[in-house]
């Protein structure tokens, strides 16, 4: 359990919708998919993460699925609950059913949102199931995103993808290129049906999960740790994804970031 206490969350989570409320939007093998196209993926990049890029880029969270159209397959929204509460929902969760060439989104490829390192990889651990999470550290955003999100000087951005068919394909502490591929959408852990879940996330740098449940009898004592701290501790705060492609959106406008995909 986190050691903060409720004004400290509290005080955390309103920095964060202060920061926030101007940008809020109005509104084991390949799973059988149809036609799911292949990713174009980014070359690996040999800049440091946490360097400044010259030119940011940031990808949808499924490949052949352009940004611009993900808010047409979104099944469940952000709906953010009071701080340090465990209830509603803290990400947006992606589904689809007979969209184009696709059947279903099962098994549509899962990549990198954005030059990121690896900092947790789950094996069917539940609620999440197979999941990643990736860190990208707030020197390394373009300065507009970092300052309208409020990420401090020792801060970071934190994207979790949950449900994977499979457990994922890059390893822990692995540096990865924006478009990475990383695996496929599933439905494991508490999906119910297949969906890609995304969490973005506030929170200080260079943290790393070795394992993370909770709801469950088999989870061990660091792993029910590690999921109130990333959820519920106020540590990590919560915001809606979509800011960030918004924010991003409007960075292509000023022309100080690549294009989407």
């Amino acid at each position: 359990m986190s050691s903060e206490t409720p004004e400290a969350v509290n005080a955390a989570a309103e920095r964060t919708r202060n920061t926030l409320v101007s940008s809020t939007p109005e509104s084991g093998s390949k799973p059988a998919a149809s036609m799911v196209p292949d990713p174009a993926l980014t070359p690996a990049s040999t800049q440091a993460i946490g360097e400044p890029a010259a030119d940011f880029e940031i990808c949808s969270p499924l490949a052949g699925i352009p940004v611009d159209e993900l808010t047409d397959i979104v099944s469940a929204p952000y709906a953010p609950p009071p701080a340090g509460k465990e209830d509603r929902h803290h990400g947006i969760d992606f589904a689809f059913y007979r969209r184009g060439d696709y059947t279903s989104i099962l098994g549509v490829v899962v990549q990198a949102a954005m030059e990121s390192k690896v900092v947790m990889v789950l094996d069917d651990s539940f609620p999440y199931g197979n999941a990643i999470m990736f860190e990208t550290v707030g020197t390394a955003l373009p300065a507009d995103i970092r300052d309208t999100l409020g990420i401090g000087e020792e801060e970071s951005l934190y994207i979790l993808y949950a449900h994977l068919s499979d457990p994922p394909t890059a390893a822990l502490l692995e540096n990865l290129p924006a478009c990475e591929q990383v695996g496929y959408v599933g439905e494991s852990g508490n999906a119910g049906v297949p969906h890609l879940h995304m969490e973005t996330r506030i929170g200080p740098s260079g943290e790393v999960f070795k394992g993370m449940s909770y709801y469950i009898t088999q989870a061990t004592p660091d792993e029910h740790t590690n999921y109130i701290r990333w959820r519920t501790s106020g540590n990590f705060i919560h915001f809606d994804p979509f800011i960030l492609y918004e924010l991003h959106a409007s960075s292509l406008l000023s022309g100080d970031a690549d294009e989407v995909y």
